[in-house]
């Protein structure tokens, strides 16, 4: 039974490592020796090769240690660090999530404002005593950053919550204070020129736009207009290249070029 048990983890790995296409797979459970379920360590060394970091933390809040697995580097030379994150729960729950491209380390201006739970340098966890959010960061290329995942953890479920092509992540907090939390996302904007006059740049219109997280995400709309209003300006929620905005060199407040 364990032969068979560590064969079925084995092709499941091979399978998600060489999978292209955004995935959720079920992990089949595997009772350890203590009868607690754990993600099992895997003997063959074809598929230890495979392995990039192993995390252990409590992700559900039941005071027992939970496993994050990051699997599946990118082949010599390319770019990223992994392409899969498999966890498995103390109680049996266990998932995989494989990357369209590949994740990359956590970003470090996101950093400088927010404090991983964890050491890893490559994923980001936030504990809070109703759920515990992981954020991975695609790797960010010269065009853009393929995507930034959020994988949410609630009691005993394990769900991918937000993935989408943002090149930046500025913010991971419960902006209204309703209990659920919000992502600041942006998409880099182009420059076009200075006007030394003004002491500014000219660019792009590059709207900053808030996501609600809960059992799934959602584009709130009213906090997004609110957020660009104050910071910024607002001229939609979509980005523009036709609407040209001002950058002040000295950091102050964007307005739009008539």
């Amino acid at each position: 039974m364990k032969t068979a048990s560590l064969a079925t983890f084995a092709l499941l790995s091979l399978v998600l490592g060489c999978s292209k296409a955004p995935s959720e797979e079920i992990l089949q459970n595997t009772p350890s020796e203590t009868g607690k379920t754990v993600e099992v360590s895997l003997v063959n060394d074809k598929i230890d090769s495979l392995l990039v970091e192993t995390i252990t933390i409590d992700l559900n809040n039941d005071s027992v240690a939970d496993t994050i697995q990051l699997r599946n580097p990118p082949a010599d030379g390319d770019p990223g660090i992994y392409g899969t994150v498999m966890i498995a729960l103390s109680n049996g729950t266990k998932k995989a999530f494989t990357a369209k491209d590949i994740w990359a380390s956590v970003d470090e201006d996101f950093l400088k404002e927010h404090k991983n739970g964890v050491s890893s340098p490559n994923v980001f966890v936030f504990k809070q005593p109703k759920q515990t959010i992981l954020v991975l960061f695609g790797f960010h290329y010269g065009s853009g950053r393929e995507e930034l995942t959020v994988i949410g953890i609630q009691e005993n479920d394990v769900r991918l919550v937000f993935n989408e092509p943002y090149d930046y992540l500025l913010k991971l907090e419960d902006l209204d204070k309703d209990g659920k939390n919000e992502l600041i996302v942006r998409n880099a904007h182009e420059m076009f020129g200075v006007v030394d006059s003004l002491k500014a740049e000219i660019g792009v219109y590059s709207p900053y736009l808030i996501y609600t997280l809960d059992k799934e995400s959602r584009l709130n709309q009213e906090l997004s207009e609110s957020y660009n209003r104050e910071n910024y300006v607002f001229a939609g929620l979509k980005y523009n290249e036709k609407i040209r905005v001002l950058y002040p060199w000295n950091g102050d407040k964007p307005r739009i070029l008539e």
